[in-house]
């Protein structure tokens, strides 16, 4: 699945990666801008985290497990001539509050930049201060990826939001998107001062899914995140040495919490004391 995201990834200058998580996104952004960089069409890739993820370096072990590619944390950047000497800038989402802001300005508006957001769903509210300064950042920006592990079809407000601020105008105002594309369901939410009622128009689902997903195909790569999942549930019945396992275990909820984990499930299996006939646990 990797090799398919990266061979989607490198025809697309704006795109959003959507998959689920553990698939190895990281892995086909980083294919992907290594097949641009050895073909001369890209020089840099800078990546903007989470904390989380900064801290772990997580980018920065798959990048030197997997590629001979040179990766930098931003804040051990203090020269625009050190750019130089690396591939990959690795930034944390709050540097784009920080004074290294104007570093990646500068570095993103270069058109050999690809500038990736990891985790860009932390972006999805287009009202957020840092939704509004990453914005600005990207005025001058040409090509840039967006990564997440949120299931698009989870908001489609949210869906809206993403590929607005990922490629501006690409589904309208936010009233023709809804129009167009979405199912709405009327909801009175008070009274206007003259009386009316004021209703409001919450998204339901979308009219055609299948139309709607062609229609964002050149912007988005994804997995399995448009799956739609069917449950089957299968009628147990436990064993009877299941079923006294089970029963030992709740009653033994009020055995002393101050013993350590292997006493505690000894003493609990002693089954001393009388069956509660009103089991704790299920």
């Amino acid at each position: 699945n990797q090799r398919e995201n990266i061979i989607k990834l490198i025809s697309r200058s704006r795109c959003l990666l959507s998959d689920k998580v553990g698939s190895g996104k990281t892995m086909s952004i980083v294919g992907a801008f290594g097949t641009l960089y050895l073909r001369d069409t890209l020089r840099w890739m800078v990546v903007l985290m989470p904390l989380n993820a900064y801290e772990k370096r997580v980018w920065h072990k798959d990048i030197e497990k997997f590629t001979s590619l040179r990766a930098v944390d931003l804040d051990e950047i203090q020269d625009v001539h050190d750019f130089d000497n690396y591939d990959i800038i690795l930034a944390k989402h709050t540097h784009i509050k920080s004074e290294k802001a104007e570093l990646i300005r500068m570095l993103i508006s270069d058109d050999h930049t690809l500038f990736c957001i990891d985790e860009a769903h932390a972006f999805k509210n287009p009202k957020s201060q840092q939704t509004i300064i990453l914005k600005d950042l990207m005025a001058n920006n040409k090509c840039r990826w967006f990564v997440t592990g949120t299931v698009l079809s989870k908001s489609l407000e949210d869906t809206y939001n993403l590929l607005s601020l990922l490629h501006e105008n690409c589904l309208g105002n936010f009233y023709q998107f809804r129009y167009r594309w979405c199912i709405t369901q009327e909801k009175i939410i008070g009274k206007n001062k003259n009386g009316t009622l004021k209703k409001a128009y919450n998204i339901v689902g979308l009219k055609d899914q299948d139309a709607f997903l062609k229609y964002i195909e050149p912007l988005i790569v994804t997995g399995d995140s448009f799956v739609s999942v069917n449950f089957h549930y299968i009628d147990y019945v436990l064993r009877k040495d299941e079923s006294d396992l089970y029963r030992k275990v709740a009653d033994g909820v009020e055995v002393n919490p101050d013993f350590e984990a292997s006493d505690w499930i000894t003493e609990v299996l002693k089954d001393t004391k009388p069956h509660n006939d009103k089991p704790m646990i299920k």
